[in-house]
């Protein structure tokens, strides 16, 4: 086994994870919800596979994507709103 590619891939998908918990306005990656790493390791693997495949979206990757931003939307709109 290739040690050093497995440890690039794991640093690599932590530091995604984390991008992510930003993104959703997460201070801390313990703030975030078992959906929200859910979504993100479906997304990660969408992702992965178009890359190795060299295809397209199909339906079932556009749906989950559009549920990412739609995940994210109402986050974002609900942490608005609480502010107030």
């Amino acid at each position: 086994m290739d040690y050093k590619l497995i440890t690039i891939k794991r640093v690599t998908g932590f530091v995604g994870l984390w991008i992510m918990a930003r993104l959703l306005g997460k201070k801390r990656i313990s703030q975030l919800t078992p959906f929200d790493f859910v979504s993100a390791m479906m997304l990660s693997e969408i992702v992965g596979n178009m890359k190795e495949m060299k295809r397209g979206l199909d339906f079932g990757q556009l749906r989950m994507m559009l549920r990412q931003i739609e995940s994210y939307s109402v986050d974002r709109w609900r942490n608005e709103k609480l502010e107030y």
